[in-house]
C-alpha cells in the first residue's frame, strides 16, 4: 500500500500528462486509496487474516489502481429472440473479459422471464 501511495499522483498535479498520451483533468487518487482502505477496514485486516488461518483458510488483501478502460469502446447492445418452440435467445454486444458475462447473462433474463436455462 505504501508503494502506491508513493505512486499515486497529487491533486495538486492535475491537470497530469502521461507518457500515453492520456490527460488526467482532476483525480483525488489519494482520497480514494484513503477511502477503500477505510471500507475495507485495512486496520482490523491482520486479526482476520488470524482467525482465517485458524478456520485452515488463506486470506490475502490486494490493491489496484486503475484509471483507463481494459478494452477499447464498443456497442453494449442487447436483444432477445423467442421462437415457437418456446425458448429464448439472447444476443448481447457486451465485450467479455473473464467477468463471465455468458452465465451471469443467462441467469438473469432466465429468472426475470420465469426461463429454465440451457447449457
Amino acid at each position: 500500500m505504501e508503494l502506491r501511495r508513493r505512486n499515486t499522483i497529487p491533486a495538486d498535479a492535475m491537470p497530469y500528462k502521461t507518457g500515453l498520451t492520456f490527460t488526467y483533468d482532476c483525480g483525488e487518487f489519494e482520497k480514494s486509496m484513503d477511502m477503500a482502505l477505510e471500507m475495507a477496514d485495512v486496520a482490523s485486516f491482520e486479526k482476520r487474516r488470524v482467525q482465517s488461518r485458524r478456520d485452515g483458510k488463506l486470506r490475502g488483501l490486494g490493491m489496484s489502481n486503475t484509471i483507463e478502460r481494459a478494452a477499447a469502446p464498443s456497442y453494449e447492445g442487447a436483444e432477445i429472440r423467442f421462437d415457437r418452440s418456446g425458448s429464448a435467445t439472447l444476443f448481447s454486444g457486451s465485450s467479455n473479459h473473464g467477468q463471465g458475462h455468458e452465465t451471469a447473462f443467462k441467469q438473469i433474463v432466465c429468472d426475470k422471464l420465469g426461463l429454465h436455462p440451457m447449457t
